[in-house]
């Protein structure tokens, strides 16, 4: 009767661990980026991560990131080889005027995606994780950027492999945000100016 017990509390338990683990990462995870060490049991690697953050879609053909405030773009976390995973969590990060970060953004679920939900850190929609432990090795969803004024941001993801087996704080290269048109007509207009000017003094130097 004791083993029938403690039998099924321990799959009682596996279950709860299960649960918590497969239907995404909890509210804390807004403030550390990193799964849970206790449930995870301390898991956390150091070695170079399998999984990357496509934001190829951010590109400005020279080389740099740029995004549009405003604009929805489409991105995928997804394991290199087609190596799976089971958890993860993904949050864009501004800089804020104490110094320190915050989320920025809004996330969306891809119509059909039966993995994915939303998350609320700072405010609602500012995060994505997993609501299924299946095998994944890829997700896709959508990230509308901010207004203008925000400055550049980083994405900031955590991948779980398995229970024993996660990465976190991993970080893409920088995205600045695109100046606007009118901004650009004041920059180019400068530029004009001075090299009128430059002109101008070149000219009056060669008249002495």
């Amino acid at each position: 009767m004791k083993l029938l017990v403690c039998t099924s509390l321990l799959l009682c338990s596996m279950v709860l661990l299960v649960e918590c683990y497969s239907t995404g990462a909890p509210e804390g995870t807004c403030n550390t980026l990193a799964p849970n060490p206790i449930k995870h049991e301390a898991g956390l690697q150091t070695i170079q991560s399998p999984y990357v953050l496509d934001i190829e879609t951010f590109t400005d053909g020279k080389g740099g990131y740029h995004y549009e405030p405003g604009k929805t773009y489409r991105l995928t976390l997804l394991g290199v080889d087609q190596h799976p995973f089971k958890g993860f969590f993904v949050e864009a990060r501004a800089m804020t005027a104490n110094g320190k970060t915050a989320a920025a953004g809004k996330f969306s679920v891809i119509p059909g995606d039966s993995v994915s939900r939303l998350s609320s850190c700072s405010v609602p929609t500012d995060g994505i994780t997993h609501k299924s432990a299946v095998e994944k090795v890829a997700v896709t969803f959508e990230w509308t950027a901010p207004k203008p004024g925000v400055g550049s941001i980083p994405f900031e993801f955590s991948v779980v492999q398995v229970k024993k087996i996660y990465w976190a704080h991993q970080m893409t290269a920088l995205i600045k945000q695109k100046p606007s048109a009118i901004s650009a007509s004041v920059q180019s207009l400068s530029v004009d100016k001075m090299t009128l000017l430059q002109a101008i003094i070149a000219k009056l130097l060669t008249r002495n």
